[in-house]
């Protein structure tokens, strides 16, 4: 017989997850009977979190709001898994190492999952390292030998955020908007110059470093309120990753992209739906031509049946259709340099992960939507962009989650979300940081 603590309810309207005394104590707004789970299945619920029964996220009404984000939760703290190690990463107050550091270094990472953070909260911003032991401390070697005067601290328990309870998170993921060898605006291109050609650094980002975006979007949060932006690196991408689309990297005339694959798939459809369409034609004038012989007798109904069904396979075709001709066409008309940009390097799976804790489900998707249009200076009009994912994730402790989209990037792109801010540090990160290391005053004895 199970135990109790192997056990959970479950509501199968709303999905809110309760234990046996709660299921026998409380009573429900759904009113449907609740499932019941044991064991494993029992354990892999209650690493989601739970829903809010609070009058505030009782009102936000379905599961899925207009912007098909998942709405906000009770958030249960979880303990990490056995080896999970998390890290405060200092940065200096006043860096002149620009993102490069971070690609090479993120260059000699071959395991994972490592998880790249920003956090915010009511005292000021910080930067998180979080992983399998040896993952963080081979990280954390590595920027301390490219930036120098980078620092480096445990995070206890109680300073971070995602073992902190008590409150409603609202979180999503983000996935790419388009295939993955279009590219994200990188932080070269923040440099002074919008040519896609010049892969080399040029020009200063002081002055327009996108990471102070992200870190704005961590500011101005009220007491008890905090956000998380978690890039996981799942797993290193194989080294051929990029072999499928070294194609679209080459610059061709109209002719020899005709006589590709893709431009042969996109003729054969073109084709097809002029052979559908003739088709419909004939079977139309041979049922109007039966209407108008017979009327609305039993001679006529044969051809008009023939007609209705070459309609409806017309139509599911034609959808069809339409979708591979959008793709293809996508993949032809890519813009060679901009393909170049993505593919020419190493890359990553990774999983582009948000939260944000409130005391009621509204703040919290405020704060959410704020750090979601913050990470929008990534997207590049004939490039790719981010956009949510309907789906929740489990947890910020699990990084290897597999309900959370995956996605590729490069060494360049992960590099410009994730680096010591450079020039003069931000006032608020600064700040927090000055509190934490200077020691409290100490009064002698006279």
């Amino acid at each position: 017989m199970a135990r109790n603590d192997d056990v959970v309810y479950r509501c199968p309207v709303c999905g809110a997850v309760y234990s046996p005394a709660q299921a026998v104590d409380l009573g429900f707004y759904c009113h449907a009977p609740l499932e019941r789970y044991v064991e494993g299945r029992a354990r892999e619920l209650l690493l989601r979190p739970r829903l809010s029964r609070s009058p505030d996220s009782v009102s936000l009404g379905s599961t899925w709001d207009e912007q098909g984000l998942a709405e906000p939760v009770e958030y249960v703290a979880l303990d990490p898994p056995e080896g999970q190690l998390a890290v405060q990463a200092i940065p200096p107050a006043q860096n002149e190492v620009d993102p490069t550091v971070v690609e090479q270094i993120l260059g000699s990472v071959t395991r994972g999952p490592l998880s790249l953070e920003l956090a915010g909260c009511s005292e000021g911003q910080r930067m998180f390292l979080r992983g399998p032991g040896p993952v963080v401390r081979h990280a954390q070697a590595q920027l301390q030998a490219g930036y120098g005067q980078v620092a480096f601290a445990p995070l206890p328990a109680g300073d971070d955020p995602v073992r902190q309870g008590g409150r409603v998170v609202a979180s999503a993921a983000c996935t790419l908007r388009r295939p993955p060898y279009f590219p994200l605006r990188t932080w070269r291109q923040f440099g002074g110059t919008d040519d896609l050609a010049q892969t080399g650094y040029q020009g200063a980002i002081k002055g327009a470093d996108p990471i102070r975006v992200l870190v704005g979007a961590l500011d101005d949060l009220e007491e008890g309120e905090r956000a998380l932006a978690q890039l996981v690196l799942v797993s290193r991408a194989p080294e051929d990753w990029a072999d499928p689309y070294q194609g679209s990297a080459q610059q061709v005339d109209f002719r020899v992209k005709a006589a590709s694959p893709a431009g042969q798939a996109r003729g054969a459809l073109l084709a097809g739906g002029m052979l559908l369409a003739f088709l419909d034609a004939i079977f139309l004038c041979h049922a109007v031509s039966a209407f108008v012989r017979y009327g609305l007798s039993w001679q006529a109904m044969g051809p008009l049946a023939i007609v209705a069904l070459l309609a409806a396979v017309s139509v599911a075709a034609g959808y069809g259709i339409a979708v591979g001709w959008r793709r293809l066409t996508t993949q032809l008309n890519a813009n060679p340099q901009v393909v170049r940009q993505k593919v020419s390097q190493a890359a990553f799976h990774v999983q582009l992960r948000f939260w944000a804790w409130a005391e009621t489900g509204e703040r919290a998707r405020e704060i959410l939507d704020r750090l979601l249009s913050a990470y929008s200076v990534y997207n590049l009009a004939e490039g790719n962009a981010l956009v949510p994912d309907a789906g929740r994730p489990v947890h910020p402790t699990v990084l290897a989650d597999e309900t959370a989209p995956t996605m590729l990037l490069n060494l360049t792109e992960i590099a410009g979300m994730w680096h010591m801010p450079m020039g003069e540090l931000p006032e608020r990160m600064g700040r927090q940081m000055f509190f934490r290391r200077v020691p409290q005053e100490i009064t002698r004895p006279q």
